[in-house]
């Protein structure tokens, strides 16, 4: 029954599919205000549902970092009903020429950007990044089919409705947002993304097991990152006091995101100096729990012993690793082993040892001496990303809104024919 109905939201995405196509900028635009306009009128419905959620949850025995993923605050839905209005005025990726040539016969080859189709999302207990996917999806003219979990299941439930009611408003088709959340997600997950022919992309948004587990699964393309053991690297170069401050910001901005900085590798020359300057920043930062190695655990007091696993597993609590190498050399090898290839950044004032860093780590994002916290469409000019991709193939680092087009190629003749 549960196949039949996931099924049916599937084959009505793909004729919505065809109608969004032709769908102008000027339509998509004017859906998205009228959407960030209902969401302004529910917010408040939005943020009592998501009370309630978020009590169930805690009834559930969920976890901190479950329960932060989970919570919508005043300041979250406001930026993401500030999001939508963004995203409307940003230009409009289809129809883009990425490129045109003329062929010696005369053919005339044109490069366009145009929707991908159907986008199926897989999402686990981020209940925002339902409304972002949509408007998203909007913009770049493609149907959504969602399967979310049932702990963020009334919170969904009014953001899409907002979602929803908007686009009516301005004549979009009724099934372009489409959505299940069910008790098991996982497996309503495993049959969504075995839709090949109905289901274009899938993007996978949740815990390491759970994108794992549909990688594994799959028979569709998906949009995914692999874990978020996320790297900085304090060079003997460094200023210490932004270093400091970058570290600190990458860590606690947001301590449940994927991009949250989880370890720190200290140029061992100045592990005593960038010790005792980062204590000191962190007094404004509440409890942070220091897990060091035994070379810098005498520069840190009360700090806990790091074992292997805390080089590999990414933390959902404000825990931060701490470490010291002898050479950049060391800290590139290191990150590249353990770190999970999403988001890592150097703090130098050497122009060489930067470009050695960005030229040497294997990850999406590289930052040079800014917090990894700014790993977000919105904050890159993309569009609100609806995940980030570790992936070398497609899309990688922020999916913005380009990232949910693929290409056609036009071709116009004159009659030619091909004789050899």
């Amino acid at each position: 029954m549960i196949e039949k109905e996931i099924r049916a939201m599937a084959a009505n995405a793909v004729a919505v599919k065809r109608e969004l196509v032709s769908l102008s900028s000027r339509r998509k635009r004017d859906a998205l205000y009228s959407i960030a306009e209902h969401l302004e009128d529910a917010a408040d419905r939005i943020l009592e549902a998501n009370s309630r959620d978020v009590e169930k949850a805690r009834s559930r025995g969920r976890s901190v970092g479950f329960i932060e993923r989970l919570e919508i605050s005043e300041r979250k839905l406001r930026r993401a009903i500030d999001a939508c209005s963004l995203i409307a005025d940003m230009e409009d990726p289809v129809g883009e020429e990425i490129s045109s040539w003329i062929r010696p016969n005369g053919l005339e080859i044109v490069r366009k950007r145009v929707p991908i189709g159907v986008v199926g999302l897989c999402l686990e207990t981020r209940p925002l990044v339902s409304l972002i996917a949509a408007a998203v999806c909007i913009k770049t003219g493609n149907a959504l089919v969602l399967i979310a979990d049932d702990d963020s299941a009334e919170s969904i439930k009014e953001l899409l409705a907002a979602v929803n009611s908007g686009m009516v408003e301005v004549g979009l088709p009724e099934f372009t947002i489409q959505y299940r959340c069910g008790e098991n997600n996982l497996a309503e997950a495993r049959i969504l993304t075995s839709m090949d022919g109905l289901i274009d992309v899938g993007i996978v948004r949740g815990r390491q097991s759970f994108v794992d587990d549909l990688v594994e699964h799959t028979e569709i393309p998906l949009l995914k990152h692999s874990g978020g053991m996320c790297y900085a690297y304090v060079d003997k170069d460094a200023d210490l006091n932004k270093a400091a401050a970058v570290v600190l910001n990458s860590r606690c901005f947001d301590s449940f995101v994927c991009s949250a900085v989880d370890a720190v590798l200290i140029h061992s020359s100045i592990a005593k100096e960038f010790s005792k300057e980062l204590l000191k920043q962190a007094e404004g930062y509440g409890n942070i729990t220091f897990v060091t190695d035994k070379s810098i655990s005498s520069y840190i007091p009360n700090s806990r012993e790091l074992t292997p696993a805390d080089w590999i597993d990414e933390t959902y609590d404000q825990n931060l690793v701490i470490g010291c190498v002898s050479s950049i050399d060391e800290a590139i090898n290191h990150i590249n082993e353990y770190g999970s290839h999403l988001a890592d950044v150097i703090l130098s004032e050497s122009e060489e040892m930067q470009e050695e860093f960005l030229r040497r780590v294997d990850s999406a994002i590289i930052y040079i001496n800014a917090s990894t916290a700014f790993t977000d469409g919105a904050e890159f000019g993309i569009g609100s990303d609806v995940g980030i991709s570790t992936d070398k193939l497609g899309a990688r680092g922020p999916i913005g809104l380009a990232d949910l087009t693929t290409t056609k190629f036009l071709v116009k003749g004159s009659g030619q024919v091909r004789c050899k």
